[in-house]
């Protein structure tokens, strides 16, 4: 059995007891984190099974006191009912976290069922806006909420708060500090209402009963205590300072530790590029200055030496990035005020107050050869501090310097972060210093090299690093009616800049000289960069990242020390032969030139034009029309969108649209290029009687029935109904849909909701959010409804739903945006719904709308419900506005399209199966066809479960061609 326990800090005395300013009383529950046994959480009174659900149990991590959860989407412990947990009066609930975000919602506790109605909440502890908040309900469905008059809770900070609740008042005690309480809402609640449902830690829960508001961050202690009375003295704040001190001493501690690992690691690496690369010795790198020639000197006398001075390695880079870290700390910056004597006054805290600065004393010993600065200050702090004397004790006064030194503390270790990045960069522009010495060897204005579509390179200095090899020619495969893309990279000559450079295509020609597919089938644009911000995720990087593809693009401009990237897309046609073709691209730049070699393999099948799986991502025309200041769209201009977006295999929709979408005369024509998905109109917002309601619709159903289309006609009713407004409109709701259904019978209705008990008859074409496909129970409700002859399930990812799930975000891997659609082959569900794949434009017309040609993309919004910056990089948009109502597609975009032609594939691999299993085909050929509809572990495992290796699904895309083609021969 898997067991997994955490050693604090690698320090056994830092494993600190949870002893200052707990309420006294008996203690009812209490989880510390400090194991996890498979899913089991440890309880230390012995009396719940809590069991964790979602993510790995592999996140604990160093806490404030012992270890902690790292609580992230998804991810919650359950504590099935006991009546002890049932809290109705004279309680105290203590919790130790550190957020990561402190915007919206984020629920550190909960007893509750919110699929009752109407809900049933016993408490609800969240940190809301950066308010700690106490609520509960009452048996009518009311609310009652107790918090911090301000926002006192930041990010990244750690925080012990007590939650007391006695008669219907409640207090709040943060780091030992009496916070003032407001109660909004209502008044009067003197005992809360008991239920017997479950505890939650880490996650909130919404009408669907569906994980939602979940808590980011670390939660370090939960603990149930039942009595309200919290007596404050004044050593009782300084434990979670002196905690924070010591964390922080940790912090830097694993900070350098893992630096001076990175570096023995790199060492070898990076002498090999500057001694071995080219069999070069370090006199002939004409590029190398002296210091960096000095540097690999030093490197390389060290390895060859076995051994590391660490201090000396620091001292060498410290004189390339003219930032030493050596800066003494002045004594004047601890006055003789922090002199202070520790009397043993019979206080437990007191005289842990005195055994925790001894500690810190303990760590200089320890941890000096790492962090000099830091050091020095541990060691100014112990020679100050003198046990034993009779002096009294100035708590305030000890509390202010000491959270001096946590301040100091804490600025050190930002610059310490930022000293080790700098020499990590440094390190990796000498690796790139000696790699451009060993690829322009002569008079090159620049060197190619090829990235396949689902790779990036990011801006960064060591971009030469992140390239497996510098490649000349592009190998790709595809069906008929198939793009297929790829990058080519220019690096740029290390001592000047080169503009200009030509871009010339050339037709690929079939091996038999017969049949070509036209260099005016291959598109070329410049891929363009856009700067993230930290998310709140763990992103791949932050910073420049390549995602919009400006198109057309044939003069590229690339500077010195630096690359440009550009993006080719290839289709072959429907009537294309298959075979191998070949051709290239030239570059050229006065009479220097360089060529990438195209081999292009045709299959001998053509993907439908109509998708297999419907693909809902929304394209608001409002926004272009804004961007663009059209007072309105033109045939033209609508038909440009729609024929944009199907080059997608994204047909054009607008779920939220109040009449037909697309407007009945586009029908016909997009029809013949692939449109699959109308939607006849939205349910949501619409008032009135419900006859009223549901006769908007009967003209448009006579339309489309005439048109022939409505087999892929659809009702997008109201936004994850369950979540937002069940309890609310659910009356009103059954009366429309009751109206609805009795004059539309044969009309698809789709909820973003999960089919629960409330509103299962209402709706039939289901479209949860991925976390219902993660439970036996759900799935396998799931599984009935889709053998239901009226009834479909989809699927689709919200916003908050982050990895392990699959994301679109710009700053995470390509991947995400391609597996999804292998991932709705394995699941068999019938659509894939987005809500918007051009939100951003409407902030970035507001704060920037003079791009592209001048500033910055924003990769953010703001949501509509709360007002909130979204931390979530490219979350909605994969498109952009380029000049004159081009828009500008994305390599996530690309990477979708991908995903949709690796779905066709697999469905005509269904295809043969069927064919061949009523033909009688060999046991031997349907298994091996079974395998691979499947869908092999190593691509894919479940919905949480996938790989995150491109290559892989680029592979096993080529096994399924080729059983295809072996299929056809029976």
């Amino acid at each position: 059995m898997k067991k997994i326990l955490f050693k604090s800090i690698g320090f056994p005395w830092l494993c600190l007891l949870f002893l200052s300013l707990s309420p006294a009383g008996e203690i009812i529950g209490h989880w510390n984190f400090n194991s996890i046994d498979e899913d089991r959480v440890s309880d230390s009174t012995k009396k719940y099974k809590a069991l964790l659900k979602g993510n790995a149990a592999d996140l604990l991590q160093q806490g404030l006191y012992g270890t902690a959860y790292r609580f992230e989407g998804g991810t919650r412990i359950w504590v099935d009912h006991n009546d002890n947990l049932s809290l109705e009066n004279d309680f105290s609930i203590e919790v130790v976290i550190k957020p990561f975000k402190t915007e919206g919602f984020n629920t550190i506790l909960c007893k509750l069922d919110r699929k009752a109605n109407p809900d049933e909440i016993n408490y609800f502890i969240d940190i809301r806006s950066g308010k700690p908040e106490f609520k509960a309900k009452d048996d009518k469905d009311n609310w009652y909420v107790w918090s911090t008059k301000g926002s006192v809770i930041e990010v990244n900070k750690w925080y012990k708060i007590i939650f007391t609740f006695s008669d219907g008042k409640v207090r709040i005690i943060i780091n030992g500090q009496e916070q003032e309480v407001v109660q909004s809402e209502k008044e009067g609640l003197q005992k809360l209402i008991k239920n017997k449902h479950k505890l939650l830690i880490g996650d909130g829960e919404n009408g669907a009963g569906s994980s939602e508001y979940g808590f980011s961050g670390l939660i370090d202690e939960v603990k149930i205590i039942r009595g309200s009375e919290v007596s404050i003295t004044p050593e009782d704040r300084l434990d979670i300072l002196l905690c924070t001190i010591k964390m922080n001493f940790y912090t830097l501690s694993v900070m350098n530790e893992s630096a001076i690992k990175k570096f023995t690691a790199y060492y070898p690496d990076f002498i090999k590029s500057i001694f071995q690369l080219k069999n070069i010795n370090i006199s002939e790198i004409e590029n190398l200055n002296k210091d960096t020639r000095e540097l690999a000197e030093f490197l390389k006398t060290a390895i060859e030496g076995e051994k590391m001075n660490n201090e000396a390695m620091f001292m060498v880079l410290g004189k390339k990035i003219k930032n030493s870290r050596y800066g003494e700390i002045s004594s004047a910056q601890y006055p003789s005020e922090i002199l202070l004597r520790i009397k043993e006054t019979g206080h437990k805290t007191a005289a842990e107050t005195e055994n925790r600065l001894a500690e810190i004393h303990s760590l200089y010993s320890l941890l000096k050869n790492i962090n000099t600065r830091a050091f020095r200050l541990a060691e100014l702090l112990a020679a100050e501090y003198c046990p034993g004397s009779d002096a009294g004790i100035n708590h305030d006064e000890l509390y202010r310097k000491l959270m001096q030194h946590n301040e100091m503390l804490e600025e050190i270790a930002e610059k310490e972060k930022y000293f080790n990045n700098r020499i990590f960069a440094a390190i990796e522009k000498i690796s790139a210093d000696a790699r451009y010495a060993s690829l322009f060897t002569g008079n090159e204005k620049f060197i190619l090299t090829v990235l396949p579509v689902y790779k990036r390179l990011f801006k960064k200095t060591s971009f030469l690093a992140e390239l497996d090899k510098v490649s000349g020619s592009m190998n790709l495969s595809m069906a008929k009616n198939e793009y297929e893309s790829f990058q080519v990279i220019i690096i740029g000559n290390p001592a000047e800049n080169s503009a200009g450079i030509q871009i010339s295509v050339r037709d690929l020609m079939h091996s038999s000289k017969n049949y070509v597919i036209k260099g005016s089938n291959i598109d070329r644009g410049l891929v363009e960069y856009v700067r993230t911000e930290e998310p709140v995720y763990k992103p791949v990087f932050t910073g420049l990242i390549p995602d919009p593809i400006f198109e057309p693009c044939r003069i590229v401009n690339v500077n010195s020390n630096d690359f440009t990237a550009l993006h080719f897309r290839i289709y072959a046609p429907s009537d294309a032969a298959p075979g191998v073709y070949s051709g290239s691209i030239r570059f050229s730049l006065g009479s220097f030139s360089r060529e990438i070699k195209i081999t292009a393999a045709v299959f001998d099948f053509t993907l439908p034009k109509k998708n297999s799986i419907k693909a809902a991502f929304s394209f608001f025309e409002q926004f272009y029309q804004k961007w663009y200041g059209y007072k309105e769209l033109t045939d033209d201009q609508k038909m440009y969108i729609y024929d944009f977006l199907l080059k997608y295999r994204i047909p054009p929709n607008n779920i939220y649209a109040k009449d037909i979408y697309p407007e009945p005369k586009f029908i016909p024509e997009l029809r013949k290029k692939g449109l699959d998905f109308i939607t006849i109109g939205s349910l949501t917002d619409l008032k009135g009687e419900p006859e009223a309601i549901a006769s908007r619709f009967a003209e448009r159903q006579k339309k489309l029935q005439e048109l022939g289309v409505w087999d892929d006609v659809y009702c997008y009713t109201w936004d994850e109904f369950a979540s937002h407004t069940l309890n609310r409109d659910l009356d009103f709701v059954e009366k429309v849909m009751a109206v609805m259904k009795k004059k539309y019978s044969d009309m698809r209705y789709i909820q973003t909701s999960f089919p629960m008990a409330q509103i299962e008859d209402l709706f039939n074409v289901w479209c949860p959010q991925f976390n219902f496909f993660t439970t036996d129970t759900d799935l396998l409700y799931l599984e009935k409804l889709k053998k239901q002859k009226d009834c479909e399930v989809w699927w689709y990812n919200a916003c908050g739903q982050e990895p392990p799930f699959p994301q679109y975000f710009i700053d995470l891997s390509l991947t995400g945006p391609r597996i999804i659609w292998t991932l709705s082959f394995k699941y068999g569900v019938k659509g894939l719904l987005y809500w918007c794949i051009n939100r951003e434009w409407k902030l970035n017309k507001e704060k920037n709308p003079m791009w592209p040609d001048k500033g910055v993309w924003l990769p953010y919004f703001f949501s509509v419900q709360t007002g909130e910056k979204s931390q979530r990089n490219g979350c909605g948009n994969f498109v952009y506005p380029g000049p004159g109502g081009i828009i500008y597609p994305s390599l996530r975009l690309e990477n979708i399209r991908d995903g949709i032609e690796d779905y066709e594939y697999l469905s005509l691999l269904k295809n043969e199966y069927i064919r061949l299993k009523q033909k009688g085909a060999d046991k031997t050929v349907l298994d091996k066809i079974s395998y691979l509809m499947a869908i092999p572990e190593n691509i894919a495992v479940s919905i949480k479960n996938f790989t995150d290796y491109p290559e892989e699904i680029e592979k096993f895309r080529n096994e399924v061609a080729r059983m295809i083609l072996e299929s056809k021969k029976y």
